[in-house]
Order: C-alpha cells, then sequence, then structure tokens
C-alpha cells in the first residue's frame, strides 16, 4: 500500500497532483430520486432508547455500590452530553419540524451514504446493532451478578 509520501514525485510536491481516490463522493443533496438523504427521527430515538435501557440496567444491577452509581451517574452526564448537544444543535438550527418519511416507509426506501445508497433496513440494523448488542449483553451481566449474589445471602 501506497503512502502519500510514496506517491509524491518529489518532496515539495502539494496533495492536489496525487490521483483522485477510486471511490466518488455523492453529497446527500445530489442524492438520487427516491434516496433519502438523512435518516428519520425515529431511528435516532432508537437508538436513545438502547442507550438509555443499558445504563438503565447497570443502574438497577448496581445500585447498592456508591462508588458504582457515581461512576454511573458520571456515564449519565456525558449520554446527556453526547445525545443533547446534537439534540440541542438541531433545535436550534432549524425552524420546522421534520416532515420526513415514517420508519416503516424508511425501512422499505434507501438512504445516501458516503459509498452510495443502502437501503433503509441496513442502514436501520448498522446505526442500532451495537447498542443493541450491548443492552442484551448488560442483561447478561446484571443476570451474573444476580445470581452471585443469591449463592452469598
Amino acid at each position: 500500500m501506497k503512502t502519500e509520501q510514496s506517491l509524491r514525485k518529489f518532496s515539495g510536491e502539494p496533495l492536489a497532483f496525487l490521483p483522485d481516490p477510486p471511490f466518488q463522493f455523492v453529497p446527500a443533496a445530489t442524492a438520487a430520486p427516491g434516496v433519502y438523504a438523512d435518516l428519520v427521527p425515529s431511528l435516532y430515538g432508537a437508538l436513545i432508547v438502547s442507550w438509555v435501557s443499558f445504563l438503565a440496567i447497570f443502574v438497577v444491577t448496581f445500585a447498592s455500590s456508591a462508588t458504582t452509581m457515581f461512576m454511573l451517574a458520571l456515564d449519565g452526564v456525558y449520554a446527556l452530553m453526547f445525545f443533547g448537544v446534537p439534540l440541542a444543535m438541531i433545535r436550534l438550527g432549524a425552524n420546522e419540524r421534520w416532515q420526513g418519511p415514517s420508519l416503516a416507509s424508511f425501512v422499505r426506501a434507501k438512504v445516501q451514504t458516503l459509498y452510495g445508497p443502502v437501503g433503509g433496513l441496513d442502514a436501520l440494523i448498522q446505526v442500532i446493532l451495537v447498542p443493541a448488542c450491548l443492552t442484551i449483553g448488560g442483561i447478561g451481566i446484571a443476570l451474573a451478578v444476580a445470581a452471585a449474589r443469591a449463592t452469598y445471602f
């Protein structure tokens, strides 16, 4: 694999003379007709619900430890900033509400990505997969902790 330095003929050559990348970037505004340029808000809502349930599982599991509750409170503040800042920026920047498709019609359609359009269901799976698996793993951890505590009490 060649690096930027190896592609230059001499060290002072600017990067503008390098060959174009193998893919063509298609801005969302020029997406093909029938292809959505962005995800629907209900998909973001499902993402937030998944993360909140993940944190809630740990709060319920480790409620007896003050140290752990302090760490989970910090996680909650971080999550509030992580999800709240983009939400606040969207609310401040947009003057109208979302008038896009429902989640059901989005799943049947396509969404534009950097590498071309993908199916709406594929986009939903890519966004929700990791938080949903972490939530399922959190349930497993909670059950293991409850089973370990049950043997001692």
